[in-house]
């Protein structure tokens, strides 16, 4: 397996694809998403590209302005096999359990700096995989 296809930037377009994908189902534009989030359309562009990742606040925002679960954004169980990566497909039931459990515990702290230490952590264990 290519060591591009376990990177985090897999992940944040499957995320962004998601977004676009439910924005487009229920009929909104760039900017009525923008307008709902208060951020600019290029933000949008951005996020649905899986150039940049947008805060866990805004994550929140974004499933409930598309009326989406917002582990809906995050389910490598229906993923094609072109794009989620081939160790995930063989796990993809315990990786969806832990991802949600993951992403549950993460929205709960609500120090900044603990979020941030959290992450950085996280970042660090998947380096040293």
């Amino acid at each position: 397996m290519p060591a591009s296809e376990n990177t985090p930037r897999t992940i944040d377009e499957i995320v962004g694809s998601r977004i676009r994908a439910r924005r487009q189902e229920l009929g909104l534009c760039e900017r009525d998403l923008a307008a709902a989030l208060r951020v600019t359309e290029s933000d949008i562009r951005v996020y649905e590209a899986g150039l940049m990742r947008p805060p866990a606040s805004q994550l929140l925002l974004i499933a409930e302005v598309l009326q989406a679960p917002l582990l809906e954004f995050f389910d490598l169980l229906n993923e094609p096999p072109t794009t989620a990566p081939s160790s995930w497909r063989a796990h993809a039931p315990k990786v969806g359990d832990e991802l949600a459990r993951l992403v549950s515990a993460y929205l709960a702290i609500s120090d900044a700096r603990k979020r941030e230490f959290v992450l950085d952590f996280v970042e660090r264990m998947g380096d040293a995989g």
